[in-house]
């Protein structure tokens, strides 16, 4: 259901009194309450550095700042941009409509106004606006939601891939991959709910152990990546082995794993030079190492790349 006439907050922008007050008394007889009027384009725009509006009704011809040099500036900046415009003028020439179509306008209202029109053209933008920041905000939510593991509320792998396409390369980078020992058979063995719960310790665990500007991300299943800029590789062997200890403290119950009767993690551990490195390869390197140690379980494998002084 669409929000009704009251729920709106609309901006007159005209420099004549008598066309302000006769618009506002048009849009009020059709149920808006929330109308704010002012003179020209300059005080539209100290308006709306402190205000949000859900439409804007903007006359053409004004002595400060024209409408077409207002409307250009609104649909110029990425903050202004969706509000929808409707132009307003006593000008029927076919070249300033299509000129203010052109600049980005919702719609074009001649003068003097009709009140049918007016209600039908101020509907319709509003109407359209209202659907497109509902369509945003579903788009917003769900690109939010494909950024964070559903189970952990971690940084997920997409989150892990954006980094590496925005990455700032350091000095020295680390890529740490985890993961949980024989995690499957816990799974088959104590069900989805436990499998879920046991996953949301582990990573509250390696939360604490996690300091920025390191970042902690959710690959899946019982996979975590940690990605450490200027980390060396003893300081990161040095990492790896408290985070260990610190599940061996933990002593959460694994009643299926051949290696402890507690949760234990396999860890690979990659370090190169920043600058020379594409932080994807590093990734998929660090999968290779944690591959070798998983081999064994409960074992860290650790590699240096080539570069100087590292």
């Amino acid at each position: 259901m669409l929000p009704s006439p009251d729920q709106y907050r609309l901006l007159i922008v005209d420099d004549n009194d008598m066309n302000r007050e006769i618009l506002q008394r048009h849009l009020r007889r059709q149920g808006y309450r929330q109308i704010t009027a002012v003179e020209g384009g300059r005080q539209a725009f100290d308006l709306l550095q402190k205000q949000d509006f859900d439409l804007i009704l903007l006359d053409v011809m004004m002595p400060d700042l024209s409408g077409y040099e207002v409307l250009a500036k609104l649909k110029g900046e990425e903050k202004y941009r969706s509000i929808p415009v409707i132009m307003i003028s006593a000008m029927e020439e076919t070249d300033s409509v299509v000129r203010c179509i052109e600049l980005g306008a919702e719609d074009y209202l001649p003068k003097p106004f009709d009140p049918l029109i007016l209600k039908a053209r101020v509907g319709v933008c509003l109407e359209r606006k209202y659907l497109s920041d509902r369509q945003r905000a579903y788009l917003s939510e769900l690109e939010n939601s494909a950024l964070t593991h559903p189970l952990t509320q971690l940084p997920s792998r997409r989150a892990l891939d954006y980094y590496c396409q925005s990455y700032t390369p350091p000095t020295v980078i680390t890529i740490v991959s985890l993961s949980v020992d024989y995690l499957g058979q816990y799974r088959d063995q104590q069900g989805k709910a436990a499998t879920t719960s046991l996953l949301q310790q582990v990573a509250k665990i390696l939360q604490t152990a996690v300091v920025p500007p390191s970042q902690l991300f959710h690959d899946w299943g019982g996979e975590f990546v940690v990605v450490m800029p200027e980390t060396d590789q003893e300081t990161a062997l040095a990492w790896a082995q408290a985070l260990q200890a610190k599940l061996t403290s933990a002593q959460l119950p694994h009643p299926c794993s051949p290696l402890r009767s507690y949760v234990t993690i396999s860890i690979g551990i990659v370090t190169a030079p920043g600058s020379t490195v594409d932080p994807t390869e590093l990734l998929q390197q660090a999968d290779r190492e944690l591959d070798r140690a998983k081999t064994s379980g409960n074992a860290i494998a650790s590699q240096l790349l080539p570069g100087n002084n590292l």
